[in-house]
């Protein structure tokens, strides 16, 4: 049997969503977050989506790239895909 993170039913503190959100503007992967912030990933997907904040990790994301690849850092593959 799985074990159950420390802060399962636990409220969310001002430092857990602070956590969250940094972690998610570096597009850290939930699998990744979930040990730290010391949660199942199913939890921090809620809320995550909860707060919004799915939305601008993928904006980050895509700024990121749009970047990259206006500046020929990003990988396409010898024929630039």
């Amino acid at each position: 049997m799985a074990k159950t993170p420390p802060k399962t039913g636990k409220p969310w503190t001002e430092a857990d969503v602070q956590q969250l959100k940094q972690e998610i503007n570096q597009n850290t992967p939930i699998r990744v977050m979930a040990p730290h912030l010391h949660r199942a990933s199913g939890t921090l997907q809620k809320k995550a989506n909860d707060l919004g904040l799915f939305h601008q990790a993928d904006e980050s994301a895509a700024l990121r790239h749009e970047e990259e690849v206006s500046e020929g850092l990003a990988y396409g593959g010898p024929d630039g895909w």
